[in-house]
């Protein structure tokens, strides 16, 4: 093993950062690497403005129970005062939902 001046790990494949001085064992850095079949999720809140197609974000449906994702599947008709969003559920016909500008919306995935 080999730290650079910065206290970094340089070895083939990659580096890892390490404190100075502090000695890393290959199966330390083994345990400290994500689990490749681990999901992280993470969600964003956007006002609705920011919106581009491909986005998914999180909506609540009158005939669901909690919230479900919907896909911005067409260009974004934005006016002065609102935002229209053409939007698809999975098992249902893409409809179309309007917001005020301003309001937030989360985001969980982008195009």
């Amino acid at each position: 093993m080999k730290l650079s001046a910065l206290g970094v790990e340089e070895r083939e494949g990659g580096c890892e950062a390490v404190q100075r001085g502090q000695e890393v064992r290959d199966h330390d850095v083994e345990s400290r690497r994500p689990d490749v079949h681990t999901l992280i999720s993470m969600a964003m809140e956007y006002a609705v403005q920011r919106l581009e197609m491909g986005d998914v974000v999180l909506i609540d449906l009158p005939e669901q129970e909690g919230e479900i994702e919907a896909k911005v599947v067409r260009p974004i008709d934005r006016t002065e005062q609102t935002v229209r969003v053409s939007l698809r559920v999975e098992g249902r016909d893409d409809f179309v939902k309007e917001w005020p500008l301003g309001e937030m919306v989360t985001v969980v995935r982008g195009p």
